[in-house]
């Protein structure tokens, strides 16, 4: 799959990646169902190696709206997803189960969106981005990221730990 289609799947799954605590060290048993998505992404796109992300939904709740200025308002708030980050290579792998967040996504007329999200966000950036990937970062706090109407992400500074999920399943 390209990056750009891979921008837009990961930009509709960004607020539902969302989790709280941290990685790995409260790692827990998955549900036997097969997962509800599978991605997999190549070497460097999501890390310098292959990495494969499963979720399993749990319960959010949206509301959308638009405002005056024809932006288009979404506000989710709830579980989020598990899921399962895995490195293709050697075999490595982490899982989180979701916890509560919040996240504010505005949509510009010309496409452009920006995501503000309160809480736990897995984000991944691509070489494309700014700051340039490949790289899978869960963050646990205040993250703001807008991306252009063409597909460019950009991280602003954060008010988030973060950590860096590569360097984990290396």
């Amino acid at each position: 799959m390209k990056a750009n289609n891979k921008r837009n799947i990961l930009a509709t799954l960004v607020g539902a990646l969302l989790c709280a605590a941290s990685l790995g060290a409260n790692a827990h048993p998955f549900p036997v169902d097969p997962p509800d998505a599978t991605i997999p992404f190549d070497a460097g796109l999501a890390c310098h190696f292959p990495l494969t992300l499963e979720q399993w939904d749990n319960k959010t709740h949206t509301r959308e709206f638009t405002d005056t200025h024809g932006n288009m308002h979404s506000v989710s708030t709830g579980k989020g997803h598990d899921f399962r980050l895995t490195n293709n290579t050697n075999g490595k792998s982490t899982t989180q189960k979701s916890q509560g967040f919040e996240q504010h996504i505005v949509t510009y007329p010309n496409g452009s969106q920006k995501y503000t999200t309160n809480g736990a966000l897995l984000l991944i950036m691509f070489p494309t981005d700014i700051p340039a990937g490949p790289s899978t970062t869960y963050y646990n706090g205040h993250t703001e990221l807008f991306i252009a109407a063409d597909g460019v992400g950009t991280l602003e500074p954060t008010h988030a730990h973060a950590r860096d999920i590569c360097a984990e399943l290396s």
